[in-house]
């Protein structure tokens, strides 16, 4: 796992990220770039959380962005943020925008 704008544009570009998590709380730019490296290199992403949940989660500061690697954690993460999102629970509520690569096969 990689957080941070830096890092995650990284694994993104290597086609190492296996899901990428945007902050609902990102900037507008942060968001759209993501989302658009997301769409450029077929890496599903999810927005959930606000960036200090994110951090939280990942035992770090407040993060906008973070890139998940392995590819069973993703899988799994994926779909619990998928489960959560159809049956109106999680963090608030504040789940999910989905991109059109959320195919198993493409994770």
């Amino acid at each position: 796992m990689v957080s941070g704008q830096v890092a995650c544009e990284r694994a993104i570009k290597k086609r190492k990220a296996r899901l990428v998590l945007i902050a609902i709380d990102a900037t507008t730019n942060t968001r759209d770039d993501f989302v658009g490296l997301c769409c450029r290199y077929a890496i599903p992403y999810r927005t959930w959380g606000l960036k200090e949940e994110l951090g939280k989660a990942i035992g770090k500061p407040a993060r906008a962005v973070v890139a998940l690697l392995d590819r069973h954690f993703a899988t799994q993460l994926q779909g619990l943020i998928d489960f959560l999102n159809k049956s109106g629970g999680g963090a608030g509520g504040r789940f999910v925008e989905v991109n059109a690569f959320d195919k198993k096969e493409d994770i």
